[in-house]
């Protein structure tokens, strides 16, 4: 079974087509929000540790 390319004739991939202000954006708030995600995670178990 033979996989068709989505990507242009040079073999890049279709979706890596935004601009780059676009794509660090979105790396940038994947980033806070992981951040975000632990340090509340961290707060509770603190809270939690330490009544």
């Amino acid at each position: 079974m033979a996989l068709k390319s989505s990507g242009d004739p040079s073999g890049e991939p279709a979706g890596d087509d935004a601009p780059l202000l676009h794509r660090l954006a979105w790396m940038a708030a994947i980033w806070l929000g992981s951040v975000t995600a632990l340090g509340i995670i961290a707060y509770v178990i603190r809270a939690w540790l330490n009544p």
